[in-house]
């Protein structure tokens, strides 16, 4: 990882509402600062020294590597990353921001990312540099950075990870667990049927669980194609969108309130180009 020395430490602190806005290309390279030069007036760089650098040019070595690692991991799988991070300004000082990265995209290719900085409360700062300071020295081992976040790795963290799981796969697990019930009712009633005056128990728990599993399949089929489809299609208009990819739109049409959301992002998408 590039260590960017000397570092003092000494603090910057954002201005209220400013806003620190740069792109890169795919590789990390600057191609872009905001216009209000904003970042240049917090970096201390120059415009010159900062476009076409690479953007780990203001890396602070407090930071641990695996934040990094986890930035573009997210980034890799085209979803957003934020995070709390320390930076390091041309003269040694350094800066805390809320560190927003879109990956950009053109007509669905991947052309590079935009980070949006905004200034951290003074408690999100204290708590970031708590953690970090532990992962750096080893201290951390239970914890690891997820999508920006710091969890608890291990069976803690697989377990705090289960609400977090995408909507079709929840639905997979709770049409696989309804199955498995009613496969079993149905093995129940077969063996019953094989027990003397057991014969209409037995007819009522496979009639049972048979329709159980028709109710269930039907069900699945129903939830993944009105709700677990349109919401993907949803998260990816809107990645889209904050990336500036216009051109994303949806491919259907769909009722109810996810098609209203839909309606409402290519609504949103048509001012846009409008604009």
């Amino acid at each position: 990882m590039r260590k960017n020395l000397p570092v003092i430490d000494i603090e910057y602190v954002m201005k209220d509402g400013g806003t620190i806005v740069s792109k890169t290309d795919v590789k990390g390279r600057i191609t872009y600062v905001n216009v209000n030069h904003y970042f240049v007036e917090v970096n201390g760089f120059s415009e010159e020294e900062l476009m076409g650098a690479p953007h780990n040019l203001v890396r602070h070595p407090d930071m641990p590597e695996q934040a990094f690692d986890d930035l573009w991991k997210t980034l890799k799988t085209g979803s957003l990353w934020t995070a709390l991070v320390k930076n390091r300004r041309k003269n040694g000082d350094f800066y805390w921001v809320n560190a927003n990265v879109t990956p950009i995209r053109s007509n669905g290719r991947l052309v590079g990312f935009m980070s949006v900085r905004t200034q951290p409360s003074r408690e999100q700062v204290q708590a970031a540099e708590t953690m970090y300071c532990k992962m750096r020295e080893g201290r951390a081992t239970h914890l690891r950075i997820q999508h920006g976040k710091v969890v608890r790795a291990g069976l803690a963290c697989k377990v705090g990870q289960l609400p977090r799981l995408p909507f079709s796969t929840k639905l997979a697990v709770g049409a696989t667990l309804q199955t498995a019930l009613f496969l079993m009712m149905v093995v129940v009633g077969w063996q019953a049927s094989l027990v003397p005056n057991m014969g209409s128990l037995a007819s009522w728990g496979i009639s049972a669980g048979g329709i159980g599993l028709a109710v269930t399949a039907a069900h699945w089929h129903w939830l993944q194609r009105a709700v677990a489809r349109p919401l993907h299609q949803a998260i990816d208009m809107a990645t889209a969108l904050a990336g500036g990819d216009l051109s994303h739109s949806p491919k259907q049409e769909h009722s109810g309130e996810i098609g209203l959301v839909l309606t409402a992002l290519e609504q949103m998408r048509i001012n846009l180009i409008a604009a």
